[in-house]
């Protein structure tokens, strides 16, 4: 199916947020489970603001964010300071070193290798087709997806010192934030900035660098937040005079939001994918551009409240992290 360019005004929300500007999206029509209809999303290209490349999109995230939680929030709050001013730092993150935390960075051959990445779509519908039946249940999802990776199990000094360097990182900027969010970010910056240059790429100091490496992801996670929110309030416009709406609408709430659910026994809600949201990662990408994985998602999206259709989802989707994770371990 072709690809389309929309653009789309922000505006639409509420005029509070017509000095944003618009969103430059893509679109193409896709059919899932017999339900044909136009998908939406965000071109990665510079939506991170990593290395010096920010689309315009990455500065529309975030000032929506930003005007969002200063319309309907009233008590200051320091959560969603703390969200914004987390995720502005993604421009000055550690990126490949946050790749070592839960990563999401496309799989690419270096120049020259004569290795090529075994995670495409021919490899993973191979290994779909042969268990399509089986299923994984939300909170296996969890705790495999951690294993597929390779997620680092840190010690309890390295989290005490992780909360200390997040205290003193976002310290008075989250109350300065409500009144002047560039000053806040920019106090926040050079304590950053500081912290990179003093330690962050000498030799030794290795734990200090993990929790620069945690810190890192979870600047990542917040901007995942970020747009995340941008995404529930965008959806209902996207979907007008579209075809099969609630269909619709419950995809891209799929793909786009970052889910989470209670567990008992436990104080704070676990995320489904860590703070980030499916569609930004290329497991998940590449997992809608196979027979047997486009099926499955749409059988999901179809009847959300059929259990063995959510867990051979999330076990079509814990395959594709494997296979992910493999062949990032695999390159030269």
């Amino acid at each position: 199916m072709a690809i389309s360019q929309v653009e789309f005004s922000l505006s639409q929300i509420g005029k509070q947020f017509s000095s944003i500007g618009t969103l430059s999206l893509c679109c193409h029509e896709i059919n899932l489970a017999g339900y044909q209809f136009n998908q939406f999303w965000l071109p990665k290209p510079g939506l991170f603001g990593l290395r010096n490349q920010q689309s315009s999109n990455h500065t529309a995230v975030l000032d929506f964010y930003r005007q969002l939680v200063c319309t309907r929030i009233f008590d200051r709050d320091s959560r969603p300071a703390k969200t914004h001013l987390l995720a502005s730092l993604l421009p000055n993150i550690r990126g490949n070193r946050a790749q070592d935390i839960f990563p999401d960075a496309s799989v690419m051959a270096p120049k020259n290798c004569p290795t090529e990445s075994e995670f495409n779509s021919v490899e993973l519908e191979a290994r779909l087709a042969t268990g399509d039946s089986e299923r994984v249940s939300i909170i296996e999802f969890c705790n495999r997806n951690r294993e597929a990776v390779e997620f680092p199990d840190f010690p309890d000094s390295t989290f005490a010192l992780y909360r200390k360097f997040e205290s003193e990182l976002l310290n008075d900027a989250k109350s300065q934030w409500w009144d002047d969010a560039v000053a806040a970010t920019d106090l926040m910056e050079q304590r950053w900035l500081r912290w990179c240059d003093g330690f962050g790429r000498r030799r030794s100091n290795e734990v200090k660098k993990d929790v620069l490496n945690i810190l890192s992801y979870e600047s990542k996670a917040a901007f995942h937040q970020a747009y995340s929110a941008l995404w529930f309030e965008i959806i209902p416009h996207l979907i007008v005079n579209q075809q099969n709406q609630k269909f619709s609408k419950a995809f891209h709430a799929l793909w786009h939001l970052d889910h989470r659910f209670a567990v008992p026994g436990h104080s704070r809600d676990i995320h489904l994918l860590h703070g980030l949201t499916l569609g930004l990662h290329p497991a998940f990408g590449t997992l809608l551009t196979t027979e047997t994985g486009s099926r499955l998602v749409g059988e999901t999206v179809a009847a959300p409240e059929n259990i063995a259709a959510q867990e051979r989802f999330l076990h079509a989707g814990l395959v594709a992290l494997y296979l992910y994770a493999a062949a990032r371990r695999s390159r030269c």
